[in-house]
């Protein structure tokens, strides 16, 4: 596994590209860095709406997984925009009579945004195994305190607890007693499982910062 970003000249890729998009979009034309957020955008899409069901209160859904997998494959930005398109173009192919709620989709943008500054750009002083290990727990955690708890939970929150109840409560009503909290850790799990091995597929050049 390598653990530098650089170009095939040997020079460390601009702070400002690495932001923008990943090693595997580096160097690619425009035509094909398009295809590869339009096939990230329809897997998102499917993700959000043919992978989503519910059991009892729980609401299965595998798009965090999906969205942090695109950031690490797209980079931040471009994985950023991946994950909102792949909400909004959901919700319009099967909106189940829903309305349409931004906030998930900025949830879902931004949780690729992390997993594509979690692995291509945040430095760390380990090597390997450990430091795919390190990063899965940041992303995770990362994922889990910003996009899960402070954007979609606190904006549901405020939209249906009319305040009859503390926002502590009605986290532990949703993790808890709804079961997103299992949601959320089958999600990680698959991260665990899914990206020591997309690490190794040399065509996608997954380098870790």
């Amino acid at each position: 596994m390598q653990e530098n970003q650089q170009t095939s000249g040997g020079k460390k890729r601009p702070l400002g590209k690495r932001f923008l998009f990943s090693d595997t979009l580096y160097g690619k034309s425009v035509a094909a860095k398009c295809a590869y957020v339009a096939v990230c955008v329809a897997l998102l899409a499917v993700a959000n709406t043919v992978l989503e069901f519910k059991m009892a209160d729980t609401q299965f859904s595998f798009t965090t997984f999906f969205c942090v997998v695109t950031g690490v494959l797209l980079g931040p930005v471009f994985g950023f925009v991946a994950g909102f398109l792949g909400d909004l173009i959901g919700f319009i192919a099967n909106s189940g009579g829903f309305i349409y709620y931004p906030w998930v989709g900025i949830a879902m943008g931004l949780s690729a945004f992390l997993g594509g500054v979690v692995f291509g750009v945040l430095p760390l002083p380990l090597k390997g195994i450990p430091s795919l290990i390190v990063r899965i727990v940041i992303v995770s955690l990362a994922t889990f305190f910003i996009c899960s708890v402070a954007i979609n939970t606190t904006a549901y929150y405020f939209l249906y607890s009319g305040g009859r109840v503390s926002y502590l409560a009605y986290c532990v009503s949703r993790y808890i007693v709804k079961g997103q909290l299992w949601v959320s850790l089958i999600n990680y799990a698959l991260l665990f499982l899914t990206l020591p091995v997309l690490v190794k597929i040399k065509p996608l050049k997954i380098k870790i910062a």
